[in-house]
């Protein structure tokens, strides 16, 4: 380092040029550390909760581009016409060995003699009549050998199955023509729509009703 000398309280030759060193800015910082100022560089942790903390330029170079989208792939071939369904309007008939059923009830009110009478329509129309001798009128409770419950009848039958009855002794009925008096030429037309069914009575009071099944033939 450069010497000084004083004269009379004042530098002698003038106000010195002092020059900066390596070591005049070394022994200063370490003054500096040594009172204290190194606290100023204390280290500090920063949590982010939020884009808004980042700056916008920042952020922006943080975000991606979007992707492209894929491409759509092919449609597939369409697949076989299956084929048509059965028509079963009501006016479509019931394929053979098929059943359906119904309601039948028919009453005299007072009189003691003549007939009861009622008609049965099926819901699809038979493309075959029943045979007269296939109609078979079940009293209540009873079963025949084609005819095996309500609800059943075997192939070409028609059954009767009465819920009730009272006052009545015979069955006649008209499947394949009529209508009375017996003996008559007349013919239902085809395909069979129904039957035609009478009951003798024989006192009063006199009422049936009951459920008939039909299989087709």
């Amino acid at each position: 380092m450069r010497e000084f000398r004083f004269r009379g309280g004042r530098p002698s030759g003038g106000a010195p040029r002092e020059r900066l060193s390596y070591a005049n800015v070394a022994s200063t910082l370490a003054l500096v550390i040594a009172l204290g100022g190194g606290t100023a560089w204390a280290a500090h942790t920063y949590l982010i909760t939020s884009t808004s903390q980042i700056k916008p330029s920042v952020l922006k170079k943080l975000q991606g581009k979007n992707g492209t989208n894929g491409k759509n792939g092919t449609n597939g071939t369409n697949g076989a016409t299956g084929a048509a369904g059965a028509n079963l309007t009501s006016q479509t008939p019931l394929p053979s060995g098929q059943s359906e059923s119904g309601f039948y009830a028919a009453a005299g009110g007072d009189s003691t003699s003549g007939y009861i009478g009622d008609g049965i329509t099926y819901a699809q129309p038979l493309a075959t009549p029943i045979a007269n001798a296939n109609v078979i009128w079940n009293q209540t409770g009873a079963t025949s050998p084609d005819c095996p419950g309500i609800g059943q009848a075997d192939r070409g039958y028609l059954c009767l199955y009465d819920n009730e009855e009272v006052g009545l002794s015979a069955f006649i009925v008209y499947s394949t023509g009529g209508p009375p008096p017996p003996g008559s030429n007349t013919v239902f037309s085809t395909p069979s729509w129904g039957a035609v069914l009478y009951w003798r009575v024989s006192a009063t009071p006199n009422f049936v009703s009951g459920e008939y099944t039909v299989t087709a033939p």
